[in-house]
């Protein structure tokens, strides 16, 4: 299984007007990978949005042979940190690999094959990426926030904060879903997508 690690807004580079979310949903389904997604970033400053969290999840004997993906921006990230990261999935036998500078068009093609995104961030203000992900079909593993309620509402698999057992267990659960429930999630988050996404 490949669990992707996405950091926020500054590690996507765009190569188009269109953000593209449309145009890779009308792409035809391919067949889902075993890897998840996670935004997120490594820099002390924004510690609210999960990163420094990360090392506490890979600990989970659960997770042994997975691969975990960490797509990060250029520079300012805790290199210190990550080496940490490094060590604790070799411990675990995790696979660890470091990726950069994704366009948006490669972002969203990677939401559409991955088996789930994990959302960490303890702070959003809107909450993008947990509704690109679920237009896409993608189940959310992501703290309980009341802004993610209040724009996603119940289609995200909700967990306590910090409640790290939580969140590998709800990363398990979504290996079993099916392609009708990953229509449902699209079709709760089409009004909005539509209106802030720029899906058409």
């Amino acid at each position: 299984m490949l669990i992707y690690f996405f950091q926020a807004e500054d590690g996507i580079r765009d190569r188009s007007p269109s953000r593209g979310l449309g145009d890779v949903y009308k792409r035809q389904e391919e067949s889902r990978e075993k890897k998840i997604l996670c935004l997120t970033r490594f820099i002390k400053t924004d510690s609210h949005k999960g990163g420094y969290l990360i090392d506490e999840v890979l600990k989970d004997k659960r997770l042994a042979g997975y691969t975990f993906i960490l797509i990060v921006g250029n520079g300012g990230n805790d290199e210190e940190y990550i080496s940490n990261l490094e060590s604790v999935a070799k411990d675990n036998n995790i696979k660890l690999k470091l990726l950069s500078l994704l366009d948006d068009a490669e972002k969203f093609q990677e939401m559409k094959s991955s088996q789930a995104l994990l959302f960490m961030s303890k702070f959003e203000g809107f909450g993008y990426p947990p509704v690109e992900a679920l237009y896409l079909g993608t189940p959310v593993v992501a703290f309980d926030l009341p802004v993610l309620r209040e724009v996603s509402g119940d289609r995200i698999n909700y967990v306590e904060e910090d409640n790290f057992n939580s969140i590998v267990s709800e990363i398990i659960l979504t290996e079993n879903f099916k392609d009708e429930e990953r229509a449902n999630l699209k079709r709760a988050v089409e009004e909005i997508a539509s209106c802030l996404l720029y899906t058409s």
